[in-house]
């Protein structure tokens, strides 16, 4: 997976310039190596390489959103009559949703989890259930 790639779709997504976007290489290089070690081993790389991009692109956004909405907290300004307000939250819950459609549409090339968990049953040892 070529990180260059990685890291225009997380430019693409974030809005920042390669300049910008830089800093945040290290992100892109975790996101690649994540989505490694969740795709199956017959997975053709070269032709499913623009897809796994940006997924792995799509992942580093959505860490780096959750990075700078911990670290900034909520932002606002005022320009004469008009306020602005804008939570951090949103912005994740848009990282979010974006990096669930990208993971949703490679889904196919990931290994299949046959683990599900359904409920924790507990045992009660003095009523003997």
């Amino acid at each position: 997976m070529d990180v260059m790639l990685v890291l225009e779709a997380f430019m693409l997504l974030s809005g920042l310039t390669k300049e910008e976007a830089e800093t945040w290489l290290p992100l892109c290089h975790w996101a690649v190596s994540s989505l490694f070690g969740r795709l199956q081993k017959s997975v053709d790389l070269v032709a499913n390489q623009r897809l796994l991009c940006y997924t792995a692109g799509a992942m580093a956004f959505y860490k780096y959103t959750l990075r700078t909405a911990a670290k900034d907290g909520t932002t606002s300004f005022s320009a004469g009559d008009i306020k602005v307000n804008e939570n951090p939250q949103n912005a994740v819950a848009v990282a979010k949703e974006l990096y669930e459609d990208a993971v949703e549409s490679a889904k196919h090339l990931f290994i299949v989890d046959d683990f599900w968990f359904v409920e924790v049953v507990s045992y009660d040892k003095e009523a003997g259930h």
